[in-house]
């Protein structure tokens, strides 16, 4: 599909693996201790387990709890049933970019939300999310770009909150 801006489009399910993380209980986490940090859908993990299910550049969607947020994790990892693991089909996308990308559009995969019993994320929905495909190095210098602006914010922001000390 192509839209007004020129760019073609592929639904996320097109563009990228999206499954289900795997249920994990603290307890197990408190038995297995390792260096992988476990996430549940939030920022931070929820501690740090002995194995891995979610290799390194992937993307993460919360499913439950923080519904919809957006999450890159850059090393192996444990990524609970409280969260999808979204892996970018290299030959397509980038998956810098498709991070980017769908922590922009965040706000709209909140709306997501299946109410009943406990919220959670509906997933038809997430899979059928289009998504624009330039071309490859087009996503490239996009994602050089935006991870630079993403630095220069972060050190502004240390500056200042040093400044304020």
């Amino acid at each position: 599909m192509t839209f007004g801006d020129g760019v073609k489009y592929k639904t996320l399910e097109d563009t990228a693996s999206v499954e289900l993380g795997k249920r994990v209980t603290k307890s197990e986490i408190e038995t297995n201790p390792g260096l992988y940090p476990v996430w549940h859908g939030g920022e931070r993990p929820m501690g740090y387990i002995n194995k891995t299910n979610c290799p390194p550049n992937t993307v993460l969607v919360a499913n439950t709890g923080s519904i919809g947020y957006i999450n890159w994790i850059n090393i192996d990892s444990w990524c609970s049933d409280a969260a999808s693991k979204v892996i970018a089909k290299k030959d397509i996308i980038n998956s810098r970019f498709l991070y980017h990308f769908l922590k922009s559009k965040e706000f709209k995969i909140k709306k997501y939300r299946r109410i009943g019993g406990v919220p959670t994320l509906e997933l038809r929905k997430l899979k059928s999310f289009p998504i624009p495909l330039p071309p490859l190095p087009v996503q490239e210098e996009i994602v050089r770009i935006l991870d630079h602006f993403t630095e220069l914010t972060a050190e502004l922001t240390a500056e200042l909150t040093a400044r304020k000390q």
